[in-house]
């Protein structure tokens, strides 16, 4: 089956669409229409990616469907996650791609369905008669890492990433201070490269960032491209960050994740690995840290060990 997957998002909504793409890569030609940089890391189970936010995508919005169609074709299902109040996504899908049955759904599940958004995503191929086990498709998505190197991999990394792209989901930067000295202490003697990593969005605290790590033994990775991103986190023995698509990303990759929640739903965005630890706050911050730095320290102790993932 010719399937287009319309999903435009973030980071993190776009990694939602791997545990399905990986059930169906052997036996289905997949097309995905996304935003960059969440499309890069999903050439191995999908025929092309598009970049939605590029020509000649916009037709897809247009008041009348414009004669010159739009890539994908040919498709059996056209599946499509965007907001149409008025119908018109609709009507374009199907003069762009007549010989598909089209479906569009809202880019997430509704608050109270309590439901992770990979299991809503595969729900809703399911609805759109497209054979998948979402329950099991979710459940190896926890026990084998989608986008895992070959187990040879060494990891050799130690990363956090100390910001997002919302900031109510981020801790302050005396919590991270804190948590960097820690983390030195635990490792000064182990033969591991100490990272911070830091995206778009922590740009105005990369100078701050810069002078602490200089004193303490650390390095900056900052905006790496995709590819030197999934390289370094598949070789990342333990990745600490938010609620963000990067920390979805080292828990695909197969990294030993602790994964901080504060504003967001776990139900819905719990990262997807077999070593994933979601932490949530207590009261204050500073109980909080030594809640981190505990599971920090039970993973020093038994580093191979599958964290729970309460």
């Amino acid at each position: 089956m010719n399937i287009l997957i319309i999903r435009p998002g973030a980071l993190g909504d776009t990694l939602m669409l791997l545990p399905c793409l990986r059930a169906l890569s052997q036996t289905h030609r997949i097309v995905v229409a996304g935003r960059r940089p969440g499309i890069d890391f999903l050439g191995h189970y999908v025929h092309t990616c598009f970049d939605i936010d590029r020509s000649p995508w916009y037709r897809l919005f247009l008041a009348r469907p414009a004669a010159e169609g739009l890539p994908g074709n040919p498709s059996d299902r056209v599946i499509c996650f965007l907001a149409d109040p008025d119908g018109t996504i609709q009507n374009n899908l199907e003069t762009y791609y007549p010989q598909a049955k089209t479906f569009l759904f809202p880019s997430l599940p509704a608050p109270h369905q309590g439901m992770h958004v990979a299991e809503y995503v595969c729900q809703c191929l399911v609805k759109a008669r497209v054979a998948l086990n979402p329950k099991k498709v979710l459940h190896d998505a926890t026990e084998i890492p989608v986008l895992a190197p070959s187990p040879s991999a060494f990891r050799d990394h130690l990363v956090i990433h100390p910001g997002s792209g919302d900031k109510k989901k981020n801790y302050s930067l005396p919590f991270w201070v804190k948590l960097m000295e820690e983390l030195g202490k635990f490792y000064q003697r182990a033969p591991l490269h100490m990272k911070v990593l830091l995206g778009p969005a922590e740009a105005k605290q990369r100078p701050f960032f810069q002078e602490l790590v200089c004193a303490q033994g650390w390095t900056i990775s900052f905006t790496p491209s995709s590819d030197a991103l999934l390289h370094l986190l598949r070789h990342t023995l333990l990745f600490i960050g938010h609620d963000s698509g990067i920390t979805h990303l080292a828990a695909m990759a197969g990294a030993a994740t602790i994964a901080l929640f504060k504003a967001s739903d776990p139900r819905l965005w719990r990262p997807l690995g077999p070593r994933v630890r979601l932490l949530q706050p207590e009261e204050d911050e500073k109980k909080f840290k030594a809640q981190v730095i505990r599971e920090i320290e039970g993973f020093i102790a038994s580093p191979h060990a599958a964290p729970s993932t309460t």
